[in-house]
């Protein structure tokens, strides 16, 4: 359900963008996410937060600490914990027009990117990792 919606109005936005228009024209929701978060925090009190992370921290107890992702080398047996990186060039025009999602959307640039990403890439997540785990660190989320 929620792949539907999520193509229908990614669908929207891009027709929006080719068609010049800021915002695309998707029906209101019957809730806003106010509301969502309203009904959470009251369900969340009373020790159903904690049943809940202990759920999750039971779930993801047999998470990879890596991510295994095809790559072009083999990982160095101790990690040196450096990093490379890679150039990429948008053009102020693609930029802009990301921006302009994002912010109709509500959203940061990172989340725009990071659906895209999730969107666009070949490969299903490797067995034993959850798809809906990105590997980005907060660090990094907060500079985006």
């Amino acid at each position: 359900m929620s792949a539907g919606i999520f193509m229908t109005e990614l669908a929207a936005a891009y027709n929006a963008i080719q068609a010049g228009r800021a915002k695309p024209d998707l029906a209101a929701l019957p809730i806003q996410y106010a509301d969502f978060s309203a009904w959470q925090r009251a369900r969340l009190d009373g020790g159903e937060l904690e049943a809940q992370r202990a759920h999750w921290r039971q779930q993801l107890a047999d998470a990879p600490l890596l991510l295994q992702l095809p790559t072009d080398f083999a990982r160095p047996a101790e990690p040196s914990g450096r990093a490379g990186d890679v150039g990429l060039e948008v053009s102020a025009e693609a930029t802009a027009g990301l921006r302009a999602l994002a912010a109709g959307c509500g959203a940061t640039m990172f989340t725009v990117l990071l659906a895209a990403w999730q969107v666009r890439r070949p490969r299903p997540s490797p067995p034993g990792c959850a798809p809906a785990c990105p590997a980005a660190p907060r660090s990094v989320q907060r500079r985006a």
